[in-house]
C-alpha cells in the first residue's frame, strides 16, 4: 500500500499514478508497464503491474479481517486501503510479452508456497525451540535440526512423487509434516530390521502417512496444478 508508482509521459517527465483512481475506473484486470523510483535518486525502473479484481466475498473477507486489525489499534482503515483489498495486486519485471496475465498471477500464487513451507517447518519440526542453551550446545542443536529437515523432505518429496502417479492428487506438507513427527517417535524399532525390511517398513508407512495427507477434495484446481497446463519458457 506504501509503493508509489509512476507513469512516463509523452514529454519525459514521470507523474504519480492515483490508485484510488485508475482501480476505480478498472472493472476486472490490470496489467501494464508503469515506473517505480529507485530509493534515494532520481532514476525510475520500468516494472509490470499486474492485477484482478477479487470475488467480492474474497475482498469482503479480507476487509473484515483489516477491519478487526484496525479496531484493535485504534486506527482508521483508509480509503486507499480499502480499495487494495478488493484487488490481487503483483509487481514483476516479466516483460509483457514473455508471460499472460493470468499465468503471471499463477506463478505469483505458486511463490505462496515457500511461505507455507517455512510455516510448517516451525510448527511440525520445532525449528525455532533451542532453549537456554549455551553456543556449542545451539550449534549441535541447529545442525540437528537442518539434518531432520532434509531427512524428512526427502521423505515428503519421495511420497509426493508417488501418490501422484497413482491418484493424480497432491498431498498437504502441513499435514505430512506434523504426521510424520507424531510418528517417528514410534519406529525406534527400526534397529533389529533388515535392510530390505527396514526399506519396506519405511516405504508403507510414508505411503500409509501421505494418504492421510491428501488436500481435500475440491472443484478448483490447485495453482501447482494449473501451472502443469502452461506452456512456460525456458529459462536460460
Amino acid at each position: 500500500a506504501s509503493t508509489v508508482l509512476y507513469r512516463k509521459n509523452a514529454d519525459g517527465h514521470f507523474s504519480e499514478i492515483r490508485f484510488k483512481k485508475m482501480f476505480k475506473k478498472t472493472k476486472a484486470i490490470i496489467d501494464g508497464e508503469v515506473y517505480i523510483k529507485k530509493t534515494g535518486t532520481q532514476e525510475y525502473l520500468k516494472v509490470r503491474l499486474t492485477a484482478i479484481r477479487l470475488p467480492k466475498e474474497k475482498s469482503e473477507s479480507k476487509k473484515r479481517v483489516e477491519y478487526r486489525k484496525a479496531n484493535k489499534s485504534g486506527v482508521t482503515l483508509s480509503e486507499k486501503k480499502k480499495v487494495h483489498l478488493e484487488w490481487f495486486i503483483t509487481i514483476s519485471n516479466i516483460p509483457m510479452d514473455m508471460l499472460c496475465t493470468n499465468t503471471v498471477i499463477d506463478l505469483y500464487r505458486l511463490r505462496w508456497q515457500i511461505e507455507l513451507q517455512f510455516k510448517a517447518f516451525k510448527t511440525s519440526l520445532n525449528l525455532e525451540t533451542f532453549g537456554a542453551v549455551g553456543k556449542d550446545y545451539f550449534y549441535c542443536m541447529m545442525y540437528a535440526k537442518f539434518i531432520i529437515l532434509v531427512m524428512t523432505m526427502r521423505m515428503y518429496s519421495y511420497t509426493k512423487q508417488i501418490l501422484y502417479a497413482e491418484s493424480q492428487r497432491y498431498i498437504s506438507i502441513q499435514k505430512f509434516l506434523r504426521l510424520i513427527s507424531n510418528r517417528l517417535t514410534g519406529m525406534d524399532c527400526l534397529w533389529c530390521l533388515e535392510n530390505k525390511a527396514t526399506q519396506r517398513f519405511l516405504e508403507n508407512q510414508l505411503l500409509r502417512l501421505g494418504r492421510r495427507s491428501y488436500f481435500d477434495k475440491r472443484r478448483c484446481i490447485s495453482t501447482e496444478e494449473r501451472l502443469k497446463a502452461y506452456d512456460l519458457p525456458e529459462i536460460t
